[in-house]
């Protein structure tokens, strides 16, 4: 009897069970699949999350510093999560000891190391003036024209300007060459053509103070008259930059100790030739000028050009002379920009034919 109605137990549950399974009763596999999928959701949403934290193109990249030019007074944001653009991160022309145009740093490209950190942010550091610069050379040196990667620099400078409407040859020719200048200007010019003062500024290039006319300043000049000279020039190069220039070439490249005594006080550095284009030369050909530029062209040299106004050819010859410099491993900067190359601090009252 008890094994009847244990086979009985038995056939009776394996009916039900067959039954049930024949009727379509789904719950446990569909409770199974709808939990399947939750949790596939999960580790899908962890897995997202996880790789979005470590991929190197969403987290926040820093510029490693190093140098120059000359003083980053732009600060990053280290919450921000794009990249750090070099030219706008310092601003090179705040230097108390020299200024550079702002092409340089407008022209500057640098990489930037790209760091990631699952639950932190990296912080951003300027990159420095002279890193910039020099970057910017490595980015450009073949597109410029040059055989190889230059290692030597000149400065490029122009006395007397601005020159009218002349001046715009001038500036079409360096920005045809992709060059950046230092323009020595005279304050009375400046005040009658204060619109090529401020297409010369516009252009990027660096403004500098060659007094307020044409008359000497060396010797034994009185130094009420030189101060009166060399701060209406600055004030009229303010009007035009919004800042004081920190750089003077005197008429003529004459000195004497009063003009360097002003030139401490009003903290200008003293800057002269060490390459003479001789373009104000009566008669001269564009070609002589040409050839005087780079024969006597050095590391750290200086040269001097003047403006229509008182050097007619020297539209005529820059190309000769651009294209001439490059040829022999020459980068062509402005005067601030050299001193950054070079790592030297211009000191106000103190005079640099050369910078090395």
């Amino acid at each position: 009897m008890r094994v009847i109605f244990s086979k009985k137990l038995l056939l009776s549950i394996a009916f039900f069970s067959l039954f049930f399974a024949c009727s379509g009763g789904t719950e446990h596999v569909d409770f199974s699949s709808s939990s399947s999928e939750t949790v596939s959701s999960s580790s899908s949403n962890l897995s997202s999350s996880l790789s979005s934290s470590s991929n190197p193109s969403s987290s926040s990249s820093y510029i490693s510093s190093s140098s120059s030019s000359l003083n980053p007074s732009s600060s990053s944001n280290p919450s921000s999560s794009s990249s750090s653009n070099p030219s706008s991160s310092s601003n090179p022309s705040s230097s108390s000891s020299i200024a550079i145009s702002s092409s340089s740093m407008q022209a500057s490209s640098s990489s930037a190391k790209s760091s990631s950190s699952v639950g932190s942010s990296s912080s951003l550091t300027p990159i420095s003036p002279r890193d910039s610069i020099l970057n910017h050379i490595d980015d450009n040196w073949q597109r410029l024209g040059y055989s190889s990667k230059p290692t030597k620099y000149v400065a490029l400078t122009f006395d007397d300007g601005p020159a009218g409407a002349s001046t715009q040859n001038l500036l079409d020719v360096l920005s045809q060459k992709n060059v950046k200048a230092t323009f020595f200007l005279i304050g009375q010019n400046i005040r009658s053509q204060g619109t090529w003062a401020k297409a010369i500024h516009d252009a990027g290039h660096e403004l500098a103070n060659h007094s307020d006319g044409y008359n000497g300043l060396g010797g034994n000049t009185p130094q009420n008259t030189i101060s009166t000279s060399l701060s209406a020039a600055s004030t009229a190069i303010k009007n035009i930059t919004g800042k004081n220039p920190n750089l003077f070439r005197a008429p003529s490249v004459e000195y004497g100790n009063n003009l360097t005594s002003v030139c401490t006080q009003q903290g200008l550095a003293i800057i002269g030739v060490s390459i003479w284009s001789e373009d104000y030369q009566s008669g001269i050909t564009a070609t002589t000028i040409t050839n005087n530029v780079l024969s006597r062209s050095a590391d750290g040299g200086i040269i001097n050009m003047h403006e229509p106004n008182t050097a007619p050819n020297t539209v005529s010859a820059l190309p000769g002379v651009i294209d001439g410099l490059r040829q022999r491993g020459f980068w062509i900067a402005t005067v601030g920009e050299l001193a950054i190359i070079k790592s030297k601090s211009l000191q106000a009252g103190v005079q640099y034919d050369r910078i090395q």
